[in-house]
C-alpha cells in the first residue's frame, strides 16, 4: 500500500484525471449516469484515503464481533456481495461502455454462456472472500498489537 499521503494524492489524482478524460477519447453512452456514479465512488474512495485512522479504529471494533461469527458465516455472505459487485461493475461498464442494457445481455447470451461467466464469478468471489478474511485476520493481528504496545504490555 502506499503509505505516503503526497504519493497517494498524485495516484489519486492521476486515475480521477483519467477516468473524466476517458469518454473524451472513447465512445461512451449515458454520461448522464456514468459522470455521477465515478463522482461518488471517487467521493467515497477520497474519503476512505484519507481517513486511514478513523478506518482503522472502526475496522478494528466491526472486525471484533464479525470474527466471532466465524469463517464458515463470513465467507458465504462476503462472497455474494462481491459477486453482486462484481456483476454491478459488469453491467455498468457494458451500459456505459458498449450501451447493452442489463436485459439485453440475458437475452443476447446463451444460456451455457451465463452458466460459464455465473460459475467464473462465483470462483473469483469466493477466493477474494477467502482471501478478504486472511487479510482482515491478519490486519486485526497487526493492529491488536499495536494496541498492546501503545498500553505496554
Amino acid at each position: 500500500m502506499l503509505k505516503s499521503k503526497k504519493v497517494r494524492l498524485i495516484v489519486f489524482s492521476t486515475i480521477v484525471v483519467f477516468m473524466i478524460l476517458w469518454p473524451i477519447f472513447e465512445e461512451f453512452h449515458y454520461l448522464y449516469i456514468y459522470y455521477p456514479v465515478i463522482a461518488v465512488v471517487f467521493s467515497l474512495t477520497f474519503i476512505r484515503v484519507f481517513n486511514e485512522k478513523r478506518f482503522e479504529k472502526r475496522f478494528y471494533i466491526k472486525w471484533e464481533k464479525r470474527r466471532k461469527l466465524g469463517m464458515w458465516l463470513f465467507v458465504p455472505l462476503s462472497t455474494m456481495r462481491t459477486m453482486a459487485i462484481i456483476i454491478f461493475a459488469t453491467l455498468f461498464g457494458q451500459l456505459v461502455g458498449e450501451n447493452r442494457t442489463p436485459f439485453y445481455i440475458i437475452t443476447e447470451l446463451p444460456t451455457e454462456r451465463l452458466t460459464t461467466m455465473t460459475i467464473v464469478v462465483l470462483i473469483i468471489s469466493l477466493l477474494a472472500s477467502l482471501a478478504e478474511w486472511y487479510e482482515n485476520e491478519k490486519s486485526y493481528r497487526n493492529l491488536t498489537r499495536l494496541k498492546r504496545e501503545s498500553l505496554g504490555l
